[in-house]
Parts: structure tokens; C-alpha cells; sequence
């Protein structure tokens, strides 16, 4: 009878722990999908917004620009930059940002450090910030 009792006792502590751990792997994964989720909303949200660009400039063989971005939240941004892409090659610029309520204000931040098309192929770019 004692062993009956300490085999019961030992087996729903095996099963406790195994049920235990199935418990915690599954939540684990599905904050990471929420996470995830949420993360992809709002890159979502951002690739559909127009900025509205007020005004660029060439030197040499860069390009300067500076313009605005409407409805921007302050929870939302951490940092902008801007990536100019031909599908093949990518280029990234940090910009100069300044947030007036949700309109955030943007400009590339040295005239002679503005972004070098020269090294992307013609007519194939593609500019998101």
C-alpha cells in the first residue's frame, strides 16, 4: 500500500511538470507571436504613409532633402532614417528629426553627407524613411 501511494505521489509530480512545462513553452511563444504581431502593425502603417517633402537639393553627388511626416506618435518613434534602395544595393541615412506635436519634421543632416546615389542603379529606386 505505501508504495502504491508514493508511485501515485511520484507519477503527479511527473505529470505536474510536464504539464508545467508545456504550459510555459506555449505562453512563451505566443507573447513572442504578439510581439511580432504588433511590431509588424505598425511597419505596416509606417510603408503606407507619404512624406511630404519640402525641399531637396543636389551637391556634387549628393542628395539633400528636408520635409514632414504627418501623424507620427512619440510612443512610436525611436529614431528615422531614411533608405534609398535599387532592389539590388541599399543605402541608409540617419536624419536630423524634430517632432511638433505628431507632425515629425525631417532633413538630411550635413549638405556634403547627404545620400549617394552614384553607387545605385538608375531608374529602379525606392525611398522609405
Amino acid at each position: 500500500m505505501g508504495k502504491q501511494i508514493f508511485k501515485m505521489i511520484f507519477l503527479l509530480i511527473v505529470v505536474f511538470g510536464i504539464c508545467s512545462g508545456v504550459y510555459i513553452t506555449v505562453s512563451r511563444d505566443v507573447q513572442e507571436k504578439q510581439e511580432i504581431e504588433q511590431v509588424e502593425e505598425l511597419f505596416a502603417s509606417l510603408q503606407n504613409r507619404e512624406a511630404e517633402i519640402a525641399k531637396f537639393y543636389t551637391y556634387g553627388d549628393s542628395l539633400g532633402l528636408s520635409g514632414s511626416l504627418d501623424n507620427i506618435s512619440k510612443e512610436n518613434l525611436e529614431n528615422a532614417r531614411l533608405v534609398v534602395t535599387d532592389g539590388k544595393n541599399e543605402r541608409t541615412y540617419d536624419l536630423t528629426t524634430n517632432l511638433e506635436g505628431k507632425l515629425l519634421m525631417f532633413e538630411t543632416t550635413q549638405i556634403n553627407k547627404g545620400a549617394e546615389l552614384d553607387k545605385l542603379e538608375v531608374r529602379k529606386l525606392l525611398c522609405t524613411s
